[in-house]
């Protein structure tokens, strides 16, 4: 999961850190399960193929769904580069492979256009869709 070190401040709010030798984590609140109003279900829920944006070390990225894991309901992400925006992605010469918890991610990207020609493929996916 996203989170792997936890302190409680009080009844009501804890602090959450992302790696257990942290020393700067985030204050997070805590709500009672009766008063919970969460829904588990994502807007869009990604499909093995689907290339979208997401969040990872606080920047936005692009990626495929290799994978969804059950268990710890998260995605198993190939990840293309650069980060942030770009004209065109590509996927580096050594797979980046990573789990993404659904909450970080952004949205499903319509299907991109390959521009080859060069040493690797590259995807060009429309603006409007990775400005958002």
């Amino acid at each position: 999961r996203k989170y792997h070190k936890f302190a409680p401040i009080n009844e009501s709010k804890i602090k959450v850190f992302e790696i257990y030798s942290d020393e700067n984590g985030e204050e997070k609140c805590i709500q009672k399960k009766d008063k919970l109003t969460f829904s588990s279900s994502l807007i869009c829920q990604p499909k093995n193929g689907d290339f979208f944006v997401c969040t990872y070390n606080h920047l936005k990225w692009i990626g495929l769904v290799d994978s969804y894991n059950d268990k710890f309901e998260n995605f198993g992400i190939s990840f293309l580069f650069p980060s942030g925006y770009c004209k065109y992605y590509y996927f580096p010469e050594m797979k980046d492979f990573c789990h993404v918890i659904k909450e970080n991610i952004l949205g499903i990207l319509t299907s991109p256009n390959l521009k080859a020609g060069t040493s690797r493929i590259q995807y060009k996916f429309m603006d409007n869709e990775l400005k958002k």
